[in-house]
């Protein structure tokens, strides 16, 4: 018997409308994809057998399985609640018939009713990221509830990030006889087998989009449809392939709005954007209205190109470069993204360093500040589905940690991973900064500085991260402060999975960890640093200083908790006065003390 492979979470164009209120008033459907891509895509990515899992809905099922018998079966996934708060959960269920399909949409109001007849018909399942809260109200007390009632569970979601999977996943691998008998005392629910410590595992892409089925899928050993269903009945599947990020998880939502803008509008199907992005997402040719507006640009050295049409412009000239696969037009979509913003902050650099050097008039400074800050707006649309999506696929941060404390896994994962921001140009600068955290070996403390910053002679430096630097902002002291790369440095702050930020400089470096912070949900302390702005003072024009004094007075307010690192007692009482003095009311509670001596700075 071989082994086989099946993506068991898919969706497709006859999936239920979303429960987003913002989608169902614009009539946007969860997916567009059509039975005929999805069935390609699975069998051209390796999959033995296919299914879909629509949300409430079975037509699309049986209509795949009609037209491929063999290789076909059906599924779909309920949104179950708990009937007693109505916190939601979806529960993949595989194998069923048109008639079970009506018994499981009359029983799914209530997860115990539903459960019990998912038993008595034999009828495989999985409980679909259960880590996720699909309608906000999913807390432990659900997930321990979960163990009883169910036996198997999806632990690679291709929507969802490593984090949610693994997590989980290592609760479950966790669980004990003894842990169980625990949980049965606490809810009276009987559980689900013999063994429910034992837990079955499946994989799925949760596609939406018609981009990555078959990358997430289901192993196990099984030569025909109803030997693979009755290995996930006796838990012997196990999950494979890619977890979700924030890249992915854009791509898809864009996908799925372009489907939506294309059905909708005749417009916007035959537009420059519609067509470069049909280009993007299903691989067709350039079309000629493309090919002529990038003549035209590089005719015109890009001077009768709207700002606003440039990332596209540009895109469509990277995609006539790009030979083969989704993949590679997909990773030129997101490279024109981060280019586009990097050259953004490169021009307003330049602007920035220009007026410093010719010393413009007020009224001519703070016209072109105000005309800097108008050039963001499209590079900020432009990265703004990027960002979204790292709000999203962090935002069950907090469960996770209840999780891993619930079930005392906080051993057994890596050392809490601390991330000190500063521009350090020198390794003199760095090294003091570094020692501070180095007497506290419970934490994995990285140094992050721009690539730029100085290093060693000869001398290798463990645990620095080094963001690429795109341009220099020059400050009227005559130092330069180098701005990382957008887009490119948050992707790498991002893949270190920090725990905590400590940012000790107001700078562009120490601005993409705050950024950063916001963003995946960490936390986030600030170590007042007086000289920054007095020493810039007595050499910037009134217009600069008053810029300066309010972003540095946003800056440290927008921190979780701000400190001021120790030396001589008179000195400490005078940077946290001066820090006082500045910040006014604006400074967060402080919640919990850090993990190496300092000055307080109260709100």
């Amino acid at each position: 018997m071989s082994m086989a492979r099946a993506d068991l979470h898919v969706h497709s164009i006859y999936s239920e409308p979303p429960s987003n209120w913002l989608m169902q008033t614009a009539h946007i459907r969860e997916s567009y994809t059509g039975l005929a891509s999805i069935y390609r895509q699975a069998k051209e990515r390796g999959m033995t057998f296919v299914t879909l899992t629509d949300h409430n809905r079975i037509d699309g099922a049986l209509l795949l399985q009609e037209r491929y018998p063999d290789d076909v079966f059906t599924g779909v996934e309920a949104t179950a609640h708990f009937p007693e708060d109505g916190c939601a959960v979806h529960v993949l269920i595989y194998g069923l018939t048109e008639a079970d399909f009506q018994e499981v949409q009359r029983l799914r109001a209530d997860i115990y009713a539903l459960r019990q007849f998912l038993k008595e018909r034999g009828l495989a399942h999985s409980v679909a990221h259960a880590a996720y809260a699909v309608n906000g109200r999913l807390s432990i007390s659900h997930l321990e509830r979960l163990i009883l009632l169910f036996d198997t569970f999806e632990v690679i979601n291709g929507g969802r990030g490593r984090a949610d999977n693994t997590t989980w996943e290592r609760v479950l691998r966790s669980l004990t006889p003894y842990e169980v008998e625990a949980l049965y005392r606490k809810y009276r629910i009987e559980p689900f087998s013999d063994t429910p410590w034992i837990k079955g595992f499946t994989g799925g892409s949760d596609d939406h989009a018609g981009l990555f089925v078959g990358r997430t899928f289901t192993v196990a050993q099984a030569s025909s449809v109803d030997e693979f269903l009755a290995a996930l009945k006796r838990k012997t599947s196990y999950a494979d392939g890619c977890y979700g990020d924030f890249r992915s998880l854009a791509f898809s939502v864009g996908k799925v709005f372009l489907d939506y803008s294309q059905a909708e509008s005749r417009k916007a199907r035959w537009s420059l954007r519609g067509r470069v992005a049909s280009a993007v997402f299903e691989n067709k040719p350039l079309p000629l209205d493309a090919r002529l507006a990038i003549g035209l640009a590089k005719a015109t050295n890009g001077r009768l190109v709207d700002s606003s049409r440039k990332p596209l412009l540009n895109l469509a000239n990277d995609l006539g470069k790009v030979a083969g696969s989704r993949d590679a037009r997909l990773e030129a979509a997101y490279q024109c993204v981060a280019s586009f913003c990097d050259e953004t902050l490169i021009q307003m650099a330049r602007s920035l360093n220009g007026g410093q050097q010719r010393r413009e008039k007020i009224g001519r400074r703070k016209n072109g500040l105000l005309k800097d800050l108008k050039a963001l707006v499209p590079a900020a649309l432009a990265a703004g589905p990027f960002l979204g999506t790292l709000v999203h696929i962090h935002k069950g941060r907090e469960l996770l940690e209840q999780m891993e404390a619930r079930f005392n896994l906080t051993q057994a994962r890596r050392l809490r991973r601390v991330l000190c921001f500063l521009d350090a140009e020198d390794m003199g600068e760095l090294s003091d900064y570094r020692s501070r955290f180095w007497g506290c070996p419970d934490d994995d403390v990285w140094v992050v500085v721009s690539a730029e910053a100085g290093k060693a002679d000869g001398e290798p430096l463990p645990r620095v991260l080094r963001l690429p630097a795109i341009a220099r902002v020059e400050l009227p002291t005559g130092k330069a402060l180098p701005i990382p790369s957008f887009l490119g440095g948050l992707e790498q702050i991002v893949s270190m999975e920090p725990d905590e930020v400590h940012l000790a400089t107001p700078g562009p470096v120490g601005l993409m960890g705050l950024l950063a912070s916001k963003l995946i949900g960490v936390r986030c302390i600030a170590t007042y640093n007086v000289e920054f702005l007095q020493s810039l003072k007595p050499k910037a024009d009134a217009v600069v200083t008053a810029a300066l004094e309010k972003y540095v007075n946003w800056f440290y307010s927008a921190a979780d908790e701000i400190d001021a690192p120790v030396a001589d007692s008179e000195w400490a009482h005078a940077e946290a006065e001066e820090a006082r003095n500045v910040l006014s009311l604006s400074v967060h509670p402080i919640r919990a003390p850090l993990p190496y001596d300092d000055t307080r700075i109260p709100a």
